[in-house]
């Protein structure tokens, strides 16, 4: 797997490829998958992203290709 950046601002999460900033490496999350998303992680070995969404109260996750997106958690 390639190095990114993963990094998150209120509406939405991107990732871009460290040898090549201007790149994205990871198709975009944005409304109306994300509101007001706080924390992201990351799971390698699934190539998984997981993010909490304070506004929506939940847990989501998605493939880094944009695909399998659900909610894992909601209050």
């Amino acid at each position: 797997m390639k190095k990114f950046l993963l990094y998150a601002r209120r509406s939405e999460i991107r990732g871009v490829d460290i040898d090549n900033p201007y790149f994205n490496f990871i198709t975009a999350f944005t409304v109306p998958d994300i509101d007001d998303v706080t924390v992201i992680d990351f799971d390698a070995s699934e190539e998984r992203l997981y993010w909490t969404d304070i506004k929506t109260q939940t847990i989501k996750r998605a493939f880094i290709n944009g695909t399998g997106l659900e909610t894992v958690i909601s209050r």
